[in-house]
């Protein structure tokens, strides 16, 4: 993930390290049973190789003006480490209750659907699987075997044999969307997109509904057991302490990391986050900051779209605001907390280089109201298209040829972006997309990706 300082040494001319404690490590030497002049030697070469690569880096860093964020990520990571030293104090007794809760409420939920199914194929389904979901949503034949007693043997013991039965359409026969067909005929995808779309689909039976909701739960259930209540009495260390790595430059983009677990990613409905405790017990507190439309504020700073400066000035919510122009074409079956929860969903992925199709397969929305979601936030706010425009036409601008080729086999380029806060990213061009193709374009940059990482 990070560079070795061999690496960083053989880039900037400095000496590399001796070989031969590493070597003699590699064996299974102990420190304190190697010479002390070669010990001393080898540190010795570390510290010279370390001055000569941070020296050549502050330099570079100076001359590019980066120095300040630099200077800023660098007291950002003590902060870091002293979170990470500290750990998080875990309530291990809660965290074993919710647990078992979480794995009684999705065995009542399996139950819940399984008496909806026929009764000879009940227990022989597995919810997991896709296939078999698939069958049960869009129709189709599905088929299992059961032991039978087909005979007797001369010696008068009975035989059995295993007898394939087969039912059709076992449950409900929607029809899918072109774009949930797979290579299988008569399969189609039963992802988590995909469930969403039918759940918001106020034309379907409610019993369809009820099923199809059933089994969202069940992967929500599926990913908290396997993301945290399994993993997480393995990661505690001493002191019901959780001490989970927090990275600051291991994404492309810049942004703040974890893993170990990745707490970010905890859904805000979850119970587990009241497994975190003070580890004073009664007399302690924890105390949880979140900075109002702080994303919001950073695009009306980057894009200094007038609008949107004059909203948050007078405290309208960017979100609403795209709400109240469509919120006639939002599933009625949504409350007013959920719609904007939705939009601010939409708007944001738009935000972040996402296209209509994308979100519409997230969301479950049909692409039609996806984009009249995308033109209100736009009509309002144009300065933020305007702004990820002229970020496109900078990296373009800023080309040179990498002396490689695309997977076609076409030369591609790197262009730069620089942020406000001195950051510089760089793009590889693809291959072209087939409607890019279609205008004459061999490779591209993505368009995704230059509104994603700023």
């Amino acid at each position: 993930l990070y560079p070795s300082l061999d690496y960083c040494a053989l880039k900037y001319d400095a000496p590399l390290k001796d070989d031969r404690i590493k070597i003699m490590w590699e064996a299974g030497v102990q420190t304190e049973d190697i010479n002390t002049e070669m010990l001393t030697e080898y540190l010795e070469g570390d510290l010279e190789a370390t001055e000569i690569v941070y020296l050549a880096q502050l330099e570079a860093a100076e001359k590019s003006g980066q120095l300040p964020l630099i200077q800023a990520m660098n007291r950002a990571v003590i902060a870091y480490e002293d979170i990470e030293w500290n750990g998080m104090y875990i309530d291990l007794d809660l965290l074993s209750e919710q647990k078992d809760e979480v794995t009684q409420n999705k065995r009542i939920t399996e139950e819940m659907l399984r008496s909806q199914l026929p009764s000879e194929i009940s227990q022989e389904v597995n919810l997991g699987s896709s296939q078999q979901l698939s069958i049960l949503l869009f129709g189709g034949d599905y088929s299992w075997k059961v032991k039978e007693q087909v005979g007797v043997y001369k010696n008068g013991n009975p035989k059995f044999k295993k007898v394939e039965h087969t039912i059709q359409d076992p449950l409900f026969s929607m029809t899918p969307i072109h774009e949930w067909h797979t290579a299988k005929k008569g399969i189609y995808t039963t992802s988590d997109e995909v469930l969403a779309a039918i759940s918001n689909d106020d034309s379907l039976s409610p019993k369809i509904h009820q099923f199809v909701n059933g089994l969202r739960e069940i992967r929500g259930y599926d990913k908290e057991l396997s993301g945290y209540y399994e993993p997480l009495p393995g990661l505690i260390c001493e002191g019901s302490l959780l001490h989970q790595n927090i990275n600051n430059v291991a994404t492309a983009t810049g942004r703040l990391s974890q893993n170990q677990p990745n707490l970010q990613n905890m859904n805000n409905k979850s119970d587990l986050k009241k497994t975190f405790k003070s580890r004073w017990g009664d007399s302690g507190q924890i105390l949880e900051i979140d900075y109002s439309q702080l994303e919001v504020i950073g695009l009306a700073y980057s894009c200094r779209d007038p609008q949107l400066l004059a909203d948050l000035k007078d405290g309208l919510d960017m979100h609403q605001q795209t709400l109240d122009k469509v919120k006639h074409l939002l599933p009625s079956s949504l409350s007013a907390k959920e719609q904007r929860r939705l939009v601010k969903g939409i708007n944001f992925g738009f935000l972040y280089g996402g296209g209509v199709a994308k979100q519409s397969k997230i969301t479950g929305l049909p692409q039609s109201v996806v984009k009249k979601i995308k033109k209100a936030l736009y009509d309002r706010y144009p300065g933020i298209k305007e702004w990820q425009d002229a970020n496109e036409q900078a990296v373009i601008k800023s080309k040179v040829w990498l002396h490689e080729k695309s997977k076609g086999g076409y030369p591609i380029h790197k262009g730069t972006l620089r942020t406000d806060t001195g950051r510089i990213y760089t793009f590889k061009e693809y291959d072209a997309m087939p409607w890019q193709k279609a205008s004459g374009m061999d490779v591209s940059f993505n368009r995704s990706q230059i509104c994603n990482y700023p």
